[in-house]
């Protein structure tokens, strides 16, 4: 039985009740798993991911750029981050990197900007960039493809250092001048849907949630605007001088840092009263606390510290060599960087150190006073990804063994799920194929298609690194070299294509794959 493909040239097997595999379209709209959209993952900068990565984590690729390198997001398959050209020009490059390889599938250049800032967001396919001279622009997130920008200079609005937020439709940016003004512009066209003056602000990302948009100025000047309309909600404290750092809402609570005041506050995200308040000699200035379950986790002097998030009481405590990094917090591990440049994962529940890797180079610290990228780490989609001065680098969980999978639904339990290349057919399988007796190259022999669970090829791997060992019916062995190795979206399994070898006796192989150190279980396929 014979499904033909409709578009994309990868395959989902499964085996049916008389053991037939139906070829099932995998490619027609692909998904993707978890997305970090924003500074510290989310909208509301909670830092906090649901996600399948576990240490110990094993280093994917890396990446290193002229100059430092902004918080990443990661969405569509892709990772996107804004880098300076290096520590003394003003400008910034915005790029898409494919997240299996580091690869760099399109950027765009910003020479014309003043300082070293810009800030990015993702949502709804669309990359939404901000610079330091108000010059907002959209992406298409796929393919790189400029789609509108809008200025939003004025005499009164003039530079712009916040990271912008993308939700629901609209794209929220905070600007800086005699004053400050708060924008929402429309993610379809860029058009300005509202925007209200601040006699004061700046350096505070908007958290967004359905029903407010926070922001958190100098003196602890908080105000919770409606994200549809603009019309203020609830307003606390008074508007006193520049400055502000980005809240974090979590469990309807909203905690709020600022640089001058004596006293950090825990607010009621609905009414904006006071709940508790915490000491900045305790909690520094420059760092977002995560939040997971009902434990935040905050730096405090190079120390983290887990907290009840409710009382704020100190449940662990984790001190190393200088914790620069706001915390992140993903699968019940959360990581922070050391500015001597240690990655670190610890147990969310004990505070344990369960893994950790030194980079080579310090892990900046996230800076929200000056028109600087704002860095940070992110994780999603399997990948743990963060820089260390100018290089980029991305982690994945420690590859599970390889395994070749097999269709046990036949007589022989040990048969190889095995598709020809060209006529999507089983097993046996002639060492000249029929389909390519018309091919006008010299080579006509069969390719084979083999299914291969937890694969992937590494930064810089060809396909040809992966090797097919096959022993035929006359006990002859081959290494043969794949032809192609890719990954099915949205699966844990690889397709690799391999070609039979010439003289290849009839009967029964045993075949194997090797790749990374590692070799599969062994299983078989038939010759004709």
């Amino acid at each position: 039985m014979i499904k033909r493909l409709q578009c994309g040239a990868v395959f989902r097997p499964t085996v049916g009740a008389v053991g037939v595999v139906v070829l099932i379209i995998a490619l027609c709209g692909a998904a993707f798993g978890s997305q970090a959209v924003a500074y510290q993952i989310d909208p509301a900068h909670t830092g906090s991911q649901s996600d399948n990565l576990t240490p110990p984590l094993t280093q994917r690729w890396s990446r290193t750029f002229g100059g430092p390198i902004s918080y990443p997001l990661i969405a569509e398959g892709k990772v996107f981050v804004v880098a300076n050209f290096d520590i003394s020009s003003y400008g910034t490059k915005l790029y898409a990197l494919d997240q299996t390889n580091g690869a760099i599938l399109w950027e765009f250049e910003d020479r014309s900007a003043n300082y070293r800032f810009a800030g990015l967001a993702y949502d709804a396919g669309r990359i939404f960039i901000v610079n330091f001279d108000a010059q907002v622009r959209a992406f298409d997130a796929s393919s790189g493809a400029f789609l509108w920008r809008r200025s939003l200079l004025s005499d009164w609005t003039y530079s712009f250092t916040a990271a912008p937020t993308a939700f629901g439709g609209s794209v929220f940016v905070l600007g800086e001048g005699i004053g400050a003004r708060l924008f929402s512009l429309s993610q379809q066209d860029g058009s300005i849907t509202w925007s209200t003056f601040m006699q004061s602000g700046g350096h505070s990302s908007p958290t967004v949630s359905q029903t407010c948009l926070y922001v958190s100025f100098a003196n602890l000047h908080v105000t919770c605007y409606s994200p549809g309309t603009g019309e203020v909600i609830w307003e606390r404290g008074q508007a006193t001088g520049g400055g502000g750092k980005t809240s974090v809402l979590f469990n309807d609570r909203l905690y709020v840092r600022d640089n001058a005041a004596d006293n950090n506050l825990v607010l009621n995200a609905t009414t904006g009263t006071d709940i508790a308040s915490y000491d900045v000699k305790l909690f520094p200035k420059g760092r977002a606390p995560a939040f997971s379950g009902s434990t935040g986790y905050f730096v405090r002097a190079g120390t983290l510290l887990a907290r009840d998030a409710a009382s704020l009481t100190v449940k662990w405590s984790f001190n190393s060599d200088n914790i620069t990094t706001a915390p992140i917090v993903v699968n019940g591990y959360v990581y922070v960087g050391s500015y001597t440049g240690t990655l670190y994962a610890l147990d969310a529940n004990t505070g344990a150190n369960v893994w950790s890797r030194k980079l080579g180079e310090h892990i900046l610290e996230p800076d929200e006073s000056n028109a600087q990228l704002l860095t940070g780490f992110a994780a999603a989609n399997g990948l743990l990804v963060g820089s260390a001065e100018n290089t980029l680098f991305a982690f994945q969980s420690a590859p599970a063994p390889i395994q070749m999978l097999l269709d046990t639904s036949g007589p022989a339990t040990d048969q190889v799920t095995a598709l020809d290349s060209l006529l999507f057919l089983r097993d046996p399988f002639p060492v000249v194929n029929a389909a390519n007796l018309l091919n006008s190259a010299i080579d006509r022999n069969t390719r084979v298609i083999l299914f291969v669970a937890n694969l992937q090829l590494l930064q810089g791997e060809t396909s040809s690194s992966v090797i097919v060992n096959l022993i035929d019916s006359n006990n002859q062995s081959y290494d043969l070299s794949a032809e192609d190795v890719r990954t099915v979206p949205d699966f844990t399994f690889t397709q690799v294509t391999f070609r039979l070898p010439n003289n290849l006796a009839a009967g029964t192989c045993t075949i194997r794959v090797r790749a990374h150190g590692q070799i599969t279980n062994a299983g078989t396929i038939k010759i004709s």
